[in-house]
């Protein structure tokens, strides 16, 4: 499965919300300072989306859902690393 850079799915006018953040981030350039420090760090061997929603108004869709990141362990099976909700919005240009 190839790689999601979400750069590459993001317009010029971008809003990156993050709790960890005073403010969002606005525009493709802060957004692309703000992925930087993460490039090549963030590992994992699978994903899991649990309870996926999606709401379409016209051109406009709102995706939400649990983000789960998993690492195999010694035994193959799967362990959580991280676990996120997360809201995406998308529209259509």
């Amino acid at each position: 499965m190839a790689e999601v850079k979400w750069i590459e799915i993001s317009v010029e006018n971008v809003l990156y919300v993050d709790p960890d953040l005073t403010e969002p981030v606005a525009g493709i350039k802060a957004y692309l300072r703000r992925l930087e420090p993460f490039e090549g760090k963030i590992k994992y061997d699978a994903s899991e989306y649990v309870n996926p929603r999606v709401a379409i108004n016209g051109k406009t869709a709102m995706l939400t859902y649990n983000y789960h990141s998993l690492q195999k362990n010694p035994k193959g099976g799967f362990r959580r690393t991280s676990s996120w909700n997360t809201t995406e919005v998308y529209r259509w240009i």
